[in-house]
């Protein structure tokens, strides 16, 4: 269930996103921040690999904006809320694999010192790949912890399609990917021998993902 450990990671994840939205760039800021917001807004494409996963979210945002906003600060407040729920599932990550006794407040620390240091902050608060970049990144380690402690099929069927549907923002996590996938691969060893069609279903959501 929800316990107060729980509370006190988002509740940490909700102070990061306010500090995000407090320093939130008012418009288009430098980079690739016009280039990936006007590709957006057409439904054209960005300079490779391309980023047709964040394109079509901007797209949707530039359908959908509200009146009051421009399509550019709405872009840089998903990018404040990807980053913030990357510090969350990060939070968990830490908490799963500290000791009882410092879990929570390890979890803390880690989302405050990982949340506020200055090339993920400066990331966190404009239109750019790298935030959804990140919380995908993120996402994929709580996934992986949660199974190495559980051993739910489930989380290891969805982390082969979040992993997928990670390549389609930002092919370089690839390369971070592929450890984690052997791991899991090798968590998964005598499952697969005794079921190969474990390893098909794997494959599968990783390719559907993509």
């Amino acid at each position: 269930g929800f316990m107060k450990g729980d509370l006190l990671i988002w509740a940490t994840g909700v102070v990061i996103l306010a500090g995000y939205l407090k320093t939130l760039s008012p418009s288009i800021a430098g980079g690739d921040s016009g280039e990936i917001v006007a590709e957006g807004c057409e439904l054209g494409v960005a300079h490779p690999p391309g980023y047709p996963l964040l394109t079509m979210i901007i797209h949707a945002i530039s359908e959908y904006a509200p009146i009051d906003f421009t399509v550019a600060q709405c872009v840089n407040a998903m990018s404040a809320m990807f980053t913030a729920l990357a510090a969350i599932f990060l939070g968990y990550s830490v908490r799963s694999l500290s000791p009882k006794s410092i879990g929570v407040f390890g979890a803390v620390l880690a989302m405050g010192l990982f949340a506020f240091s200055p090339l993920i902050w400066q990331y966190a608060v404009t239109a750019e790949v790298f935030p959804l970049n990140t919380l995908f990144a993120s996402f994929i380690v709580y996934l992986v912890v949660d199974f190495s402690q559980r051993r739910k099929l489930t989380t290891a069927y969805l982390g082969a399609f979040v992993c997928g549907i990670a390549g389609c923002n930002q092919h370089t996590i690839v390369l971070y990917e592929i450890p984690l996938i052997l791991w899991m691969l090798t968590l998964l060893y005598e499952d697969i021998l005794q079921q190969p069609l474990i390893l098909i279903k794997l494959g599968v959501l990783f390719v559907l993902g993509l």
